[in-house]
């Protein structure tokens, strides 16, 4: 599944190749790929939570524990490659050592699309709406840590600003 994202205003900041190649990276990146992760539902915590609540111990033999579970649940083991073990209790002991970040990261590809500020984030995957809802995880992480790391910046040349005496102090906001 691919989706097409921009990633900024074309200036020559944004359209340089270093940027271009740097927003790749980020897109690509491990803080990006446990938001993504995050987002999803994909935590450890979060599915042993929901392994627990859906109170299924498994099929005796007939298959694998997630047969029994919620569609809601079943994609997200199957994402993460759980869904053939065959006990819930197997699949809880699966779960501690689980970084689903690095299932997320790896699902992923990102492209440029020619000339432009435009990335193609694609991911692999059995069911098509799971890697679609991977790809728009991602994309909408990237955003958001985009955005914090601009406000974040923001912020301080603010405080700098106000400390230098450029600026009148109620500028800065916490």
């Amino acid at each position: 599944r691919d989706e097409v994202y921009t990633l900024g205003t074309n200036t020559w900041s944004t359209s340089a190749p270093q940027y271009i190649a740097t927003q790749l990276q980020l897109i690509q990146s491990l803080p990006v790929a446990k938001s993504a992760a995050l987002a999803l539902g994909l935590s450890p915590a979060s599915l042993a939570d929901r392994l627990m609540a859906a109170g299924y111990t498994g099929n005796a033999g007939s298959g694998s524990a997630s047969d029994g579970f919620p569609e809601e649940l079943r994609w997200r083991l199957a994402l993460l490659g759980l869904d053939v073990i065959e006990s819930q209790e197997a699949l809880l002991d699966s779960l501690k050592d689980m970084e689903p970040e690095h299932v997320v990261r790896g699902m992923i590809s990102v492209a440029p699309i020619g000339e432009t500020n435009l990335v193609s984030i694609s991911a692999q995957g059995g069911d098509p709406v799971a890697v679609a809802a991977v790809a728009n995880a991602v994309a909408d992480a990237y955003v958001e840590t985009n955005l914090q790391r601009k406000i974040a910046t923001t912020a301080d040349a603010t405080r700098w600003l106000a400390q230098a005496g450029g600026i009148s102090s109620f500028w800065v906001t916490e």
